[in-house]
């Protein structure tokens, strides 16, 4: 009788990884037990917890060590105690999965089955949005077909960042047959194509202007470390790329109202009073006390947790109609750069823009890989301006978990497979 076949623990954790990938768009009470399963094999088994430390020494995951410690150093002097403060760091939770999964890929086979899975769920995702299209109702499971993963803007901007994949990996991987390079091609394009033609995410329509820019650097400014084009070649390239993405957003039935309409909104909100309360009006009034916020406390912020009291003390001393929505209050202004800002002060600003600028420059010699860090980053930096990404549940447990793909294979690329156990 042959032996029951084992696994080690690393290829266990590496299975919980997977399964984080699946589950953590619409299973949220599966993807936090897996997730704390992870996190507690990392810190109480020697081994993981050997790996976990080795991951920590990395440059990229030592500067998201120091922001995720500067948000728990900020918990001594939050404004809303230190028990909040420790709450709040809590919920930033999400970091802990880039060390951990930069510990687990430790092979191009790992990193391989790693962006299979988001592939696969975000092209699940592309079926049941189509099939819930056809729906005389327009939804599935009572929600729209713009929002079916999680929320439009959730959808919209992992569609494209996994449809531009797709589309850069069936140029760029000649090694594979025609048929399959020709299959990655329509499927990254399907996913591409209903973001900016059905779609109705401002979001995702950034997230789309950002892969075009994230291919036009590849092919133009970084040509001779992706594509190797000469200068010539790379302009008829970029040329057209820019007269695609001009026909599509001038044949979309949607992408420019929805565009116009947001920046209408947004300029509306300069007079809150006198608007009516809409998506961008909303956001510019806490753009706006959210930076009063953050000049009141400049250097160290609020305090990790301590944003929603002060947001509360703001809007209260601007004497707003009793009941009017300008006076409400919240703990997420959308807007991430003013919100890390004004809660943990210019050093956490500092220290987070100095993670996302050393990703960037993170050596990346695969194309399609290298294009994915740069339309991912280019999506969280812009997106960033008016929404809280980095540290939204859903989309910033993606920016995790794909950082750990691009920084795992850059390290693939200049050692070879590692064994951080």
């Amino acid at each position: 009788m042959k032996p029951f076949p084992t696994i080690s623990i690393s290829q266990f954790c590496f299975c919980l990884l997977l399964l984080d990938f699946l589950f953590l768009t619409r299973m949220y009470a599966l993807s936090n037990l897996v997730e704390l399963i992870l996190f507690l094999f990392f810190l109480l088994h020697p081994e993981m917890r050997k790996a976990g430390l080795r991951a920590l020494r990395h440059p990229v995951v030592k500067i998201l060590a120091a922001t995720s410690g500067w948000f728990l150093l900020s918990s001594l002097w939050s404004e809303s105690g230190l028990f909040e403060g420790l709450v709040d760091w809590v919920s930033w939770r999400k970091l802990f999965l880039v060390p951990i999964g930069v510990a687990l890929l430790d092979s191009k086979k790992r990193v391989y089955l790693a962006l299979g899975a988001f592939l696969s769920v975000c092209v699940f995702y592309l079926l049941l949005s189509i099939f819930a299209l056809t729906q005389p109702s327009g939804e599935l499971w009572s929600r729209n077909y713009g929002s079916i993963m999680q929320n439009d803007n959730v959808q919209g901007m992992a569609f494209c960042v996994s449809g531009l994949f797709l589309v850069v990996a069936s140029v760029a991987h000649k090694n594979l047959s025609i048929f399959c390079r020709l299959g990655e091609f329509l499927i990254g394009a399907c996913l591409l194509m209903w973001v900016v033609m059905v779609g109705e995410s401002k979001s995702g329509y950034v997230a789309f202007f950002s892969g075009v820019s994230a291919l036009c650097y590849c092919f133009i400014l970084a040509r001779g470390e992706t594509f190797n084009l000469s200068i010539p070649r790379a302009a008829v390239v970029f040329a057209t790329i820019t007269a695609v993405v001009v026909l599509i957003l001038g044949i979309s039935p949607v992408a420019l109202y929805q565009l116009t309409s947001g920046v209408q909104q947004i300029i509306e909100g300069t007079d809150c009073v006198n608007t009516a309360a809409s998506s961008g009006s909303i956001r510019t009034v806490m753009w706006i006390h959210t930076l009063e916020i953050f000049i009141e406390n400049f250097l160290f912020g609020t305090g990790a947790g301590g944003f929603e009291k002060a947001y509360i003390d703001i809007v209260a001393s601007e004497g707003y109609p009793e009941g009017h929505w300008c006076g409400t209050a919240t703990d997420d202004p959308h807007q991430q750069y003013l919100h890390i800002g004004s809660e943990y002060g210019l050093i956490g600003l500092l220290l987070y823009l100095g993670y996302l600028l050393s990703l960037w420059m993170l050596p990346i010699s695969d194309p399609s890989i290298r294009c994915l860090r740069y339309h991912l980053l280019l999506t969280i930096i812009l997106v960033g301006f008016f929404n809280g990404v980095f540290g939204g549940s859903v989309f910033g447990r993606i920016f995790a978990l794909l950082t750990s793909v691009i920084i795992s294979w850059s390290e693939i690329e200049k050692t070879g497979r590692r064994s951080l156990a």
